[in-house]
């Protein structure tokens, strides 16, 4: 266990809560506090309820925070509480509006920020890097059960993980074509369906996102002249032993001094300028 170590997270919803369940079963923190928009309480070893007016105090002693709020709320708890010299996590989508993207960019300058693409700390994410050739297929397929309130929030939500995987292969994005997209409302949620195409010359990259059907899956297969491969991404965050686990390896890095590419400014950067790109042109074709 980690004696000194203690961590905040923002937020108290169903992600925030797996990454607690997983952190409590790992020992990873001696101490874990939750910040809500209403209440301040300690977690773990045991809740403990803490007077909210104390929170700020209470920031102070704490180097590292886990960011687990709605994208909307990202760049002004950053401002409103100035994590400065503070170790951050952020879920993403990084932020969702264009201007904030601007001025977040202040923050990276001083601090280790790491937005969770989740993906990038899959080891097995190597095998697929290591069998791409000049002429592959890659499939990148993401189904999950969310239900989404609004247009295009699945997009908004979902699109990063491709982008991500892709801008870590490729190092950049090229030309893409929406072979197919669907929207349909039921009740009071959305559903989505969308069938990319990426061109890097000979390579060709198709993603596949939707929340449409009750089947969960998280795969890249890739296929070339020396066969096919298939690579299951899905997370497993409640699992005791950690050490393949994705969040062991994120929350490693968090507190490592090194810094991966994908990790600077400019690849978060890229993937929201590419999703807007996406999602501007899906609405155009409507």
């Amino acid at each position: 266990m980690n004696i000194k170590k203690k961590i905040l997270i923002f937020g108290f919803g169903k992600w925030s809560k797996k990454i607690i369940s997983y952190l409590k079963k790992n020992n990873k923190f001696h101490k874990i506090y939750v910040k809500t928009s209403s209440e301040f309480f300690q977690i773990y070893p045991q809740k403990k309820i803490i007077n909210i007016d104390l929170f700020r105090s209470y920031l102070n002693d704490l180097k590292y925070i886990h960011i687990c709020t709605p994208a909307e709320s990202h760049f002004r708890i950053l401002k409103l509480y100035n994590l400065k010299d503070k170790r951050i996590i952020i879920e993403k989508p990084l932020v969702t509006k264009k201007n904030e993207l601007d001025k977040i960019k202040f923050f990276f300058k001083s601090n280790k920020i790491i937005v969770n693409y989740i993906d990038l700390y899959n080891q097995n994410l190597s095998k697929i890097k290591k069998k791409i050739n000049n002429k592959s297929i890659l499939h990148i397929s993401l189904g999950n059960q969310n239900l989404f309130k609004k247009k295009n929030d699945c997009l908004n939500e979902w699109l990063d993980h491709p982008l991500a995987i892709i801008l870590s292969l490729f190092k950049k994005f090229k030309r893409f074509e929406i072979i197919y997209y669907l929207q349909k409302k039921v009740k009071n949620t959305y559903f989505e369906e969308i069938y990319l195409k990426y061109t890097f010359q000979n390579n060709f990259i198709y993603i596949k996102i939707n929340n449409n059907y009750p089947k969960v899956e998280r795969v890249i297969s890739l296929k070339n002249k020396s066969g096919s491969i298939d690579v299951n991404l899905k997370p497993k965050t409640m699992t005791i032993n950690s050490k393949k686990n994705n969040l062991n390896f994120l929350y490693d890095d968090l507190k490592n001094s090194k810094k991966y590419y994908f990790q600077d400014f400019s690849f978060h950067r890229k993937i929201f300028l590419e999703k807007r790109k996406i999602i501007k042109k899906i609405n155009e074709k409507r």
